[in-house]
């Protein structure tokens, strides 16, 4: 029996910088268009010409109350207020930077799979970080929320203001896919919805 010993070192040298953000805050591969509003918003996601957006994309809070059964009221539409933009001294704070001040809506990840970008969001007491993935090959955004909550008894909602016309409103539930209401009461699905005309999704 031998035994031998290995030392390994890494000699990557300096982290690599994160590019600045864009002046017009747009992003582009071969088939979409991404772009942020001044307000740090997610305003238009263009797939092969076609604007899938007719807003920018905004995180609200809605009043809420200790009936979790939904026994009393179906219906969550008393909105309290929305996310904005941090400033960028806030976003430092919040992220935990000391050194220096940090940009409220910058990239993270510059690479050639992906691109990805946070943003520090706040109402009130509470704050969001959001982190948009833009692929460097497919069409779509994956868009990841961490909320910190100071707020009692209320309810967010990520509001996504599409362009498609006579949709379907589709969800997981416990026994496959279903059709979900969308009369403006509350709809709740496991895992995943999905909002699609036919054609597109």
């Amino acid at each position: 029996m031998s035994v031998k010993r290995f030392s390994c070192y890494t000699n990557g040298g300096e982290k690599p910088k994160n590019p600045d953000m864009p002046q017009d805050r747009t992003f582009k591969n071969d088939k979409t268009e991404v772009r942020f509003d001044s307000c740090g918003r997610l305003c238009s996601f263009v797939v092969k010409g076609k604007e899938y957006l007719k807003d920018g994309i905004v995180l609200r809070a809605y009043k809420d109350s200790e009936d979790s059964w939904g026994y009393f009221n179906k219906r969550m539409d008393c909105l309290q207020g929305e996310f904005v933009l941090a400033s960028d001294a806030t976003a430092s704070r919040i992220a935990g930077v000391k050194s220096k001040e940090i940009p409220a809506l910058r990239i993270i990840e510059s690479g050639e799979v992906r691109t990805v970008i946070e943003g520090i969001y706040v109402w009130e007491e509470s704050w969001a970080v959001i982190r948009y993935y833009i692929s460097a090959f497919d069409e779509k955004v994956d868009i990841k929320v961490r909320l910190y909550n100071s707020h009692r008894d209320t309810l967010y909602k990520l509001v996504i203001p599409t362009t498609l016309e006579s949709t379907r409103f589709r969800g997981r539930i416990a026994c496959g896919v279903d059709e979900l209401i969308s009369d403006g009461n509350e709809a709740v699905a496991l895992s995943w919805i999905s909002v699609s005309n036919g054609a597109n999704a």
